[in-house]
């Protein structure tokens, strides 16, 4: 199972098969990093009023923080 709870399977080009639990009116389908940030190092996102970033580090991993 992944760190979400979902145990879904997920390629890179999205959905591996109809064999998912996840329903999927409630999660999006897979996005690349890149088509979000594109050459950009962080995405400020609006959540409930709220804003929080989505940063790719130095070591290249994703954080989201508010």
């Amino acid at each position: 199972m992944s760190p979400s709870g979902c145990t879904a399977q997920v390629s890179h080009d999205g959905w591996n098969g109809p064999g998912t639990d996840l329903k999927k009116d409630r999660v999006a389908m897979p996005v690349d990093s890149d088509t979000l940030l594109g050459k950009h190092k962080e995405l400020p996102i609006w959540h409930q009023g709220q804003l929080y970033r989505l940063q790719i580090r130095r070591q290249g991993k994703l954080i989201l923080t508010k």
